[in-house]
């Protein structure tokens, strides 16, 4: 074990030293997994209905407009934290059904049900279910040149009147100096100049907590050009306070397109998103 902490200070160490040789996290150059998300957000029993079924999705980019295609599995491994090696999709996982690039897990279709029905059979898994069991499911994406591989979780857990239903937030609109940029990509800004970016969320994406106190939302930039100059904002203070989500990005000081996405996050599981492209000229 000391040994590990050793490596991993080391480790933690060399990277710190090199961090300006790395591109920063908010620029998109290559083919990347910003989000995924499972509609509905949770996986909830309900007492008399058939068992639960989501369908996952993924935010995959990749700036050249390469065609992507998606896998989806459900891990064989459950109930650790999975070690990066997790070979799922693939040895380690059970292939989902997904047609479009979504990944269907439904728990009432075989192979999941057999082992569905024994778990909420059984005293420890009907404990277990009372407090959640986050499920662990395996993406891998592909291009014809770059393959890259993922794992996320949705909870598995019986209804509670004590705890709300999660449910995905969603960004209404993206602002860019107070206006909508519009969804046909004509919006244009000037080169070189720093843009105020605004997410709007949607009526209602602020979900009542089972402490009754409101959720608060976070999110992530992204884009294919200029700078963005903080990753991430949140519209609610660690105290509980209203903050402003907008952030600066710097334009590019050439004309030309760039694509922007922004990723909102409620903390519980639920995740949106919203892509824009913007003309800078």
């Amino acid at each position: 074990m000391r040994h590990l902490l050793r490596l991993l200070l080391l480790a933690f160490s060399v990277l710190a030293a090199c961090a300006n040789d790395f591109e920063k996290q908010s620029h998109i150059s290559k083919l990347r997994i910003l989000a995924v998300r499972a509609d509905p957000a949770e996986l909830i029993i309900e007492p008399g209905q058939q068992p639960p079924k989501t369908v996952l999705s993924a935010l995959a980019v990749e700036p050249s407009g390469a065609l992507i295609t998606l896998q989806w599995a459900l891990c064989t491994v459950q109930g650790v934290v999975p070690s990066p090696a997790l070979d799922c999709p693939g040895t380690q996982g059970i292939d989902l059904f997904a047609p479009d690039g979504r990944g269907n897990l439904d728990l009432g279709q075989e192979p999941f049900r057999a082992q569905y029905e024994a778990l909420i059979a059984s005293p420890q898994g009907q404990a277990a279910l009372a407090t959640g069991i986050p499920l662990i499911i395996g993406l891998t994406t592909r291009t014809n040149v770059a393959a890259l591989g993922a794992l996320t979780t949705v909870t598995l857990r019986t209804a509670d009147p004590a705890k709300p239903i999660n449910h995905n937030p969603e960004i209404a609109t993206l602002e860019a100096d107070g206006l909508t940029v519009a969804e046909d990509g004509s919006t244009t800004v000037s080169a070189g100049s720093t843009v105020h970016l605004t997410p709007i969320p949607a009526e209602g994406a602020h979900e009542l907590q089972a402490d009754n106190t409101f959720e608060k939302l976070n999110y992530s930039f992204y884009a294919t050009g200029g700078e963005i100059q903080t990753l991430r904002s949140t519209d609610t203070t660690a105290t509980g306070e209203a903050a402003d989500p907008t952030i600066d990005w710097l334009a590019p000081t050439s004309p030309g397109s760039v694509q922007l996405w922004v990723v909102v996050r409620d903390g519980r599981g639920g995740q949106g998103w919203v892509a824009r492209t913007v003309q800078v000229k």
